[in-house]
């Protein structure tokens, strides 16, 4: 009898202890504890993993080493210099066609305001453009422009 009744208790017991539970007061403030209260009626028991999942062997707080944060570092830094790099490389062939825009405006409006072209030649003498060269001139002008302004 007295085995039947130590079995017995030692069934009962873990119904006893149900772990944490969680409930609500009259004031709408949520409480937990390890016995819940008496007079409540909705209490929420709490259950918990009897044991939390290993981390894993080689690294027992699952934390980066110094070396793989350092490596992570290096290739963020490694990433962001490239990124900075290539969008100067693009404010850089930003401005630089803008600016080649701006000499081919005035280059055409030079030509177009002037009713006389003229070249240099090898001794440094004006040689004048006939009016096929001269339109020649103007269609290349009016082409950079096109092409740098567009």
């Amino acid at each position: 009898m007295n085995k039947s009744l130590l079995v017995l208790m030692v069934v009962l017991s873990g119904s006893v202890y149900a772990g944490p539970s969680k409930w609500v007061d009259e004031r709408g403030e949520v409480h937990y504890s390890d016995h819940p209260p008496n007079n409540r009626t909705h209490v929420e028991q709490l259950h918990f993993p009897d044991q939390p999942s290993a981390p894993p062997a080689d690294n027992p707080y699952g934390r980066k080493s110094t070396a793989e944060m350092e490596a992570d570092f290096q290739r963020a830094k490694a990433a962001r210099d490239k990124d900075a790099q290539k969008e100067a490389q693009v404010r850089a062939a930003a401005a630089a066609k803008q600016a080649n825009c701006i000499a081919a405006r005035n280059n055409l409006k030079v030509m177009e305001q002037s009713r006389r072209l003229y070249e240099l030649d090898g001794n440094g003498e004006r040689v004048y453009l006939d009016d096929n060269q001269r339109q020649r001139q103007l269609d290349a002008a009016q082409q950079a422009v096109s092409q740098y302004c567009n």
